[in-house]
């Protein structure tokens, strides 16, 4: 297949322009991929318009909604699996549960999906170790409460610092924050952080994101005020 990129709305909130992705789509679409919440910039995608985007293209395509960063919104698509047909969501124990270097995630898919998925799936995908990882992370409610409760409170404190510093903080529903650092660059900014031992995302790498757009990572308040400090 060949894929055709919809870019996102102005700096101003980066939202998906619906009736364009709408608008792209044609007979010959087989699939649509949506980050919901997104990543660099953060935001979800509202449900009215995920709905949309599924109701206008009927069964003839399918509708991927990848929620790696779900645990830390406040909100998620997963009831859509149940009332389409045609929708998948993509789930992750990489973020919230902090299983990254196991590379275990999980799909919530409709029933008619799961025979198709097994014949192109490979044999050993996820090893025994990560299976059992992941087990335990789900037995254990608590610590995900209270890992996201962490970074929902952190993240504020990011995003109402850093908007002292830059034009333009993001609202964001995911453990990181899209800073814009105009009129500086992002990869002098990067470089300038990298020599105090901070490491942040310089998103110039990011199709469409332009060369000012920087992504912190939230940590533990020590980190956080750290970064802060380096960027005043």
């Amino acid at each position: 297949g060949v894929p055709r990129y919809v870019k996102r709305k102005s700096r101003e909130n980066f939202d998906i322009p619906v009736k364009d992705l709408i608008s792209a789509c044609n007979e010959k679409t087989k699939l649509i991929f949506i980050s919901s919440p997104n990543n660099p910039t953060g935001n979800c995608t509202p449900e009215d318009e995920i709905r949309e985007i599924i109701e206008s293209v009927d069964s003839r395509a399918m509708v991927v909604i990848d929620e790696a960063y779900a645990e830390f919104a406040d909100s998620s698509l997963v009831n859509l699996v149940t009332e389409y047909e045609n929708v998948a969501v993509m789930r992750t124990f990489s973020k919230a549960f902090g299983l990254a270097g196991l590379r275990v995630g999980y799909g919530i898919i409709p029933e008619w999906l799961t025979s198709p998925y097994k014949k192109v799936a490979m044999p050993f995908s996820v090893n025994s170790i990560a299976i059992k990882a992941a087990i335990a992370a789900l037995r254990d409610p608590a610590y995900l409460r209270k890992t996201v409760e962490l970074v929902k409170h952190e993240r504020a404190f990011i995003t109402e610092n850093l908007q002292h510093v830059f034009k333009k903080v993001y609202p964001s529903e995911a453990n990181f924050v899209l800073a814009d650092v105009a009129p500086a660059k992002s990869a002098g900014v990067y470089a300038a952080l990298m020599k105090q031992g901070i490491i942040v995302r310089d998103c110039s790498s990011f199709r469409g994101a332009g060369d000012s757009f920087i992504r912190v990572t939230v940590g533990t308040r020590e980190q956080n005020e750290k970064v802060v400090e380096a960027l005043i």
